[in-house]
């Protein structure tokens, strides 16, 4: 099967034939404050030649960021020279503005910029090197992709905090660490004991108002990437900060069947029409994330499905019909065994937690004491091999959060 589903582009990468990307696509991006008072805005400006032929990396000019108020009266402008050790990771992947027109840019190198409100570039500093100086470029904090070096960074929680009167940018990532940087001066700075308990109320707060929207959004389920990722980010954080107060609302989010991405089979095996794809897939990322948060706070998630599994050779093409609220899945996986087809694997334990297509496998963690993930792999005439790692994959340390915050 060869089908996708497009709900939104973030990034056109290129292969380099290793673990980094050659470039990654730009486009002009925009960020407003708040208050919808100030817009900053980047984009490529006054160059005339390319490095390459598709145009997506600049052999000169500038890469300008421009504030502006909501009449698009120009506030300051501020243009970075583009010299000859530019590469498209130099370009902006998010902007924000505080409400008295501070701005932060996050670069896809994860370089962080830093802006007053005239204009001053008050802060250049390398976001992992600072967090984490001297782990390797393999280290367990990152995951890679031909879009580069992952650590969540989408996910993270990025947000303007006021203390002893001064402005500060913080980035609080998935492994609860914070990089704070005093914008004054652009110094990172590290928060005593009582501006830690500042930061960490407002982050809760974050939390409780995030999920509290959520859960009373009629249709959830056909949020938006741009609208799910903050309420990801606030379920994420309830598991990894164990804030239990929060499990209710994560019990309610549980239902809601989200599913945005891209479908594409690429497995050894090969379905029969009408059959299920094992390798046809959309991560049902929010429902994924809840049952890590509540496992981590100690709680037992429902047995809802985590993918949705593509069918082959439908038309108009489907989606499987897949069982909901499976009960006694541990139970049940006594009876797996080799030569199963996807089709009769679902009927009998329900569909993965996880499709993993490079080494062409299925994951479910199952609640047992003690808890392990079971993995299925297939071959090309069904189930190949069935196999139980404990501690479940996640329970050890970073690995299902890399495996969805990428």
């Amino acid at each position: 099967m060869n089908s996708t589903l497009t709900t939104a582009i973030f990034a056109t990468v290129a292969l380099a034939g290793s673990a980094l990307a050659s470039w990654v696509d730009f486009e002009p991006i925009e960020s407003r404050s708040p208050d919808k008072k100030r817009i900053v805005t980047a984009r490529f400006h006054n160059v005339t030649e390319w490095k390459n032929t598709t145009k997506t990396v600049p052999a000169n000019g500038t890469m300008r960021y421009e504030l502006t108020d909501a009449k698009s009266n120009s506030l300051w402008v501020s243009d970075i020279p583009i010299d000859s050790g530019f590469s498209s990771f130099d370009t902006p992947a998010e902007m924000f503005v505080s409400t008295n027109a501070w701005t932060a840019v996050r670069t896809h190198s994860s370089e962080l910029l830093c802006f007053s409100p005239t204009g001053e570039r008050t802060a250049r500093l390398d976001i992992l090197k600072t967090l984490l100086p001297g782990e390797s470029p393999g280290g367990g904090f990152f995951s890679f992709s031909t879009a580069g070096r992952g650590w969540g960074q989408r996910y993270a929680r990025h947000y303007f905090f006021m203390h002893h009167s001064r402005v500060h940018f913080v980035i609080r990532t998935y492994w609860d660490a914070r990089l704070v940087v005093r914008l004054s001066d652009g110094k990172a700075v590290t928060p005593d004991e009582e501006f830690s308990a500042l930061l960490l109320s407002n982050e809760t707060d974050f939390v409780r108002s995030t999920l509290d929207a959520a859960a009373a959004t009629p249709q959830l389920e056909r949020a938006s990437r741009e609208a799910i990722r903050p309420v990801i980010t606030a379920v994420h954080m309830t598991g990894r900060s164990q804030m239990r107060e929060f499990i209710n609302l994560l019990r309610r989010l549980e239902t809601v069947p989200h599913s945005r991405g891209a479908c594409s089979s690429s497995l050894e095996y090969k379905p029969v029409k009408g059959s299920i794809d094992p390798g046809c897939y959309s991560n049902m990322l929010l429902r994924q994330m809840v049952h890590l948060s509540l496992r981590r706070l100690g709680a037992t998630p429902t047995v809802f499905p985590c993918v949705r599994l593509g069918v082959e050779g439908t038309e108009p093409w489907q989606w499987a019909k897949l069982p909901d609220h499976l009960k006694q899945r541990e139970v049940r996986a006594a009876s797996l065994e080799p030569g199963l087809s996807p089709s009769a694997v679902v009927e009998l334990i329900g569909a993965p937690d996880f499709v993993v297509l490079h080494n062409d496998s299925w994951e479910y963690d199952m609640d047992t004491t003690p808890a392990y993930t079971l993995t299925l792999t297939w071959g090309a005439e069904g189930v190949k091999t069935i196999t139980m790692t404990r501690p479940a994959l996640w329970q050890q340390e970073n690995r299902r959060d890399l495996q969805m915050l990428y």
